[in-house]
């Protein structure tokens, strides 16, 4: 398998194969940022299974880019979705509340279901330790969590 993209941080590590299309992550998992649903670590590279690439609706949702915090995940599919797990106490999994998830969850934010042409259609997503950052295909930004210095 060809790996197409690597994130990583101080505790956790994620890759995703683009022969496959499957996201893979190791590490420590004590806030659920690896994505097993579970808080366990795993010293090898796992599947995430919650993000198996399939298609809906005849669009394929594989994983096309990751983001890894300090104690928190993000991924963008190939349809533009978001989906962030792991420690949300600041906000930074964007679910509009401060709970945590060992499993992905989509960001329903970002959906815009009366207008899909004006949809924030992710590209990219970065995490910080306490904020998430997706840029879209337009190059609109949006950001949650806690900033640096603020309380």
């Amino acid at each position: 398998a060809v790996s197409e993209e690597v994130a990583q941080n101080k505790t956790h590590s994620k890759v995703f194969e683009k022969q496959d299309a499957w996201l893979f992550t190791w590490g420590c998992g004590l806030s659920g940022q690896l994505g097993h649903g579970s808080l366990d670590c795993e010293m090898l590279p796992r599947r995430v299974e919650a993000l198996a690439p399939r298609q809906q609706r005849g669009v394929a949702t594989h994983v096309v880019h990751v983001g890894c915090g300090a104690h928190h995940s993000a991924a963008v599919t190939a349809d533009g979705t978001v989906f962030t797990w792991g420690r949300g106490g600041s906000g930074q999994l964007g679910h509009g509340d401060t709970s945590s998830w060992s499993s992905p969850l989509q960001v329903k934010g970002l959906l815009d279901d009366r207008d899909y042409r004006n949809r924030f259609h992710a590209d990219k997503v970065s995490c910080g330790g306490y904020q998430t950052v997706v840029i879209a295909i337009d190059s609109r930004v949006m950001t949650w969590g806690q900033l640096p210095g603020e309380r």
